[in-house]
């Protein structure tokens, strides 16, 4: 059986299955806090498979305070989902619904070791912009990528 998905705008009647979606590889809910506020602003864009929410983001418009360029805050796949193209998929969806709106970059941030995510995003045609090292200031360490997408 082929599964089939709908790329869309989150809707409020989403919210249980957007918490679930959310969930991180440490077992916690990513911004359980921001999905409320992002769903009634129309900032999530999902992923369904029938009932289910199985993959999102959200992002942020006005980016460097240009109406034409977005940040992508977060991405994220429930991890039975992963490797199946559907975060692949979501994005390039997510990209055709920007140009809608007149947007000619997105910009976003990977953290240095995770493979997967820059994989994903080189094979979308990501460039790379720059580094923030010790961005998070619990792990000094931290080293992240920028990268935007040229639409």
């Amino acid at each position: 059986m082929v599964n089939q998905f709908i790329y869309r705008l989150a809707k409020p009647s989403d919210l249980p299955n957007l918490l679930q979606a959310s969930i991180g590889n440490d077992g916690v809910v990513l911004d359980a806090g921001l999905l409320p506020k992002l769903l009634e602003n129309d900032k999530i864009y999902c992923a369904v498979c029938g009932d289910e929410v199985v993959a999102l983001l959200y992002w942020q418009e006005d980016f460097l305070t240009r109406k034409d360029v977005w940040f992508l805050s977060q991405i994220t796949t429930k991890p039975s989902w992963r490797k199946k193209s559907v975060a692949y998929n979501l994005l390039r969806s997510f990209f055709d619904y920007a140009r809608s709106f007149g947007v000619k970059k997105i910009y976003f941030d990977i953290h240095s070791e995770n493979k997967p995510s820059l994989n994903l995003f080189k094979k979308l045609g990501a460039i790379e912009s720059g580094n923030i090292n010790g961005f998070d200031d619990e792990i000094p360490e931290d080293n992240r990528i920028i990268f935007r997408v040229n639409l």
